[in-house]
């Protein structure tokens, strides 16, 4: 017995393609990255990549996965894979590609998009206010600046 205390586990990057195709069926936004091992540009996005899976593993409402290229065949994309690192978004029947900057702003933001509807946004570690603007939109303060969401 732990004294009454509650634990929580928190969740880990899944890598298992049997997992993954459960889940990007499921109602619970996933976000993967597809990367080849020995590929430069994998390598580099690497770090950033694992802060922002850290991060997100944290999140209870988004899964966090990764496939290797050589299980590539074993996953139902529902979509092609044209080089590597790819990141997919799963949201029920949507499928979005990542085409924003291999940063961890750009990548958090990516996440905080397919989660939606939350007034908190994980940012830089932590969590920033979401102002509404004038026109219904909405945005964070970063370094200052208005940043849409």
């Amino acid at each position: 017995m732990n004294g009454g205390k509650r634990t929580s586990k928190k969740k880990s990057v899944i890598k298992d393609p049997k997992v993954i195709n459960k889940n990007i069926k499921g109602k619970t936004p996933v976000i993967v990255l597809y990367y080849m091992n020995g590929c430069g540009h994998c390598e580099m996005l690497r770090p950033t990549w694992n802060e922002c899976a850290n991060k997100l593993c944290e999140m209870p409402n988004i899964i966090v996965a990764e496939v290797e290229s050589a299980n590539l065949k074993d996953v139902a994309t529902g979509t092609y894979i044209e080089g590597f690192p790819t990141i997919v978004a799963y949201k029920g029947k949507e499928i979005k590609h990542f085409g924003g900057q291999r940063t961890y702003e750009g990548i958090m933001d990516f996440a905080n998009e397919l989660v939606g509807g939350d007034n908190k946004i994980v940012y830089g570690g932590r969590s920033k206010k979401v102002h509404k603007g004038p026109k219904g939109g909405k945005y964070i303060i970063v370094n200052g600046n208005k940043r849409y969401i």
